[in-house]
């Protein structure tokens, strides 16, 4: 997660024109590029005993996307730890943005379930 951040972080404070409105974009692409990813090198032969997909390329697609909300709901609200000098990001607040995380991405893959179903 920390390299992610650091990523956007990169590029949020690059000179690109209108980049609070592409936040939102710029999170979402980085969360399913991170979970396609880590889906891609699970999936490598000398896991194949312990860990494989019987559709491979299906899971790429679809399973990165139902993945990538783990990253949607995490990345924002860690993205902003200690991003200010003035900003107190104590204990609690972390445990709260932690627990905030939990809950969201919670949501995202109850709706998934409701809406979308099983892959």
């Amino acid at each position: 997660m920390a390299l992610s951040v650091v990523v956007i972080r990169r590029i949020t404070t690059s000179k690109i024109p209108f980049m609070k409105a592409l936040f939102p974009v710029i999170v979402i692409a980085a969360a399913y590029f991170w979970a396609w990813l880590e889906t891609l090198i699970m999936a490598n032969p000398m896991l194949r005993d312990n860990f494989y997909y019987k559709e491979q390329n299906r899971m790429l697609i679809f399973g990165s996307i139902l993945y990538s909300s783990f990253f949607i709901a995490s990345f924002p609200l860690f993205y902003f730890i200690d991003e200010k000098k003035d900003d107190n990001w104590g204990i609690v607040k972390t445990i709260c943005a932690a627990l905030a995380a939990g809950m969201l991405t919670l949501f995202m893959l109850d709706l998934w379930a409701k809406f979308i179903g099983p892959l």
